[in-house]
């Protein structure tokens, strides 16, 4: 899909909020904004969490 927007869910919004995620489309379709969803991301990694744990390990899972 040439010029159309990204759209990342990371992995809260699928599994937590997919009101959301369906929310979203319906306003991107009604405004008829081009966009595809972004395929084998992972999440965000919260920092708070794996950070304290290895500095490295959540800067490489970041990375991805």
């Amino acid at each position: 899909m040439a010029d159309a927007y990204a759209l990342y869910h990371g992995c809260l919004i699928p599994a937590r909020a997919p009101f959301l995620e369906a929310s979203t489309k319906m306003v991107l379709d009604d405004l008829g904004i081009a966009y595809e969803d972004l395929e084998g991301t992972s999440c965000c990694v919260d920092p708070t969490t794996l950070r304290g744990t290895s500095e490295r390990a959540w800067l490489v899972l970041n990375a991805r």
